[in-house]
């Protein structure tokens, strides 16, 4: 019986590691740690001289979803995931977070892994109510455009200024930010209990101001 080549163990690590990244990982003790690492992503990209175009949407966004680290990764089948909190914009203040899954599962010419910081600005109450309806498919529910991808490119010629949605992303790796659309953003039930010590859906906390926990405080003030 032949053993398979070396290589090929590389490319079923890569998609083993991949998948493994992709799924929602449980609640655990790491509502808490996802927060920090959404404020620390929101305060690069609110600070960061080459997203101007970001900071000034932010101003008249609807609702941000952060998703801190995003990890794409395969050979010919792509396995894309994330963990990601959700802000909206409640009259002159911004709400608590609530917290989401980012699920995608793509088929192409793909090779390597990547890991990138992003950011949804939505600038739409119909794209605000997509993402908390539970099952918001990207580029399905509401129209998403893809912003600065990385350093250096001028927002005006990759944003689509009539979109529901604007992606915008810190990227290493292979893959560009098209990939984004066509992916799945599912409400984390159990994270939102944790956080906030009761059951709460996203509409609750985003939409109707139910929710407190101190430590989002400071995730909250880098978007004010």
């Amino acid at each position: 019986m032949r053993l398979p080549k070396p290589g090929l163990f590389t490319v079923i690590a890569v998609i083993v590691l991949a998948l493994g990244m992709a799924r929602p990982a449980k609640a655990g003790n790491n509502a808490d740690e996802l927060v920090r690492a959404a404020t620390n992503t929101l305060s690069s990209f609110m600070n960061d001289p080459d997203l101007v175009a970001f900071q000034n949407m932010v101003r008249q966004a609807r609702g941000v979803l952060v998703i801190p680290s995003l990890v794409k990764g395969g050979f010919i089948f792509g396995a894309e995931g994330g963990s990601a909190v959700l802000l909206g914009h409640r009259g002159t203040d911004w709400s608590y977070p609530a917290f989401f899954t980012v699920i995608n599962g793509s088929f192409g010419l793909q090779i390597g892994v990547e890991v990138s910081e992003v950011v949804l600005v939505i600038r739409t109450d119909g794209g605000l109510r997509a993402i908390l309806s539970n099952n918001f498919h990207m580029g399905v529910d509401a129209s998403i455009a893809i912003g600065p991808i990385g350093r250096g490119v001028d927002a005006a010629t990759t944003t689509n200024l009539n979109a529901d949605i604007v992606a915008f992303l810190k990227t290493q790796g292979l893959f560009g930010g098209g990939a984004l659309k066509g992916g799945v953003i599912t409400g984390n039930q159990e994270r939102n209990e944790l956080f906030y010590g009761q059951p709460l859906t996203g509409t609750q906390i985003v939409t109707e101001g139910h929710g407190f926990n101190p430590k989002a405080d400071a995730l909250r003030q880098v978007i004010r």
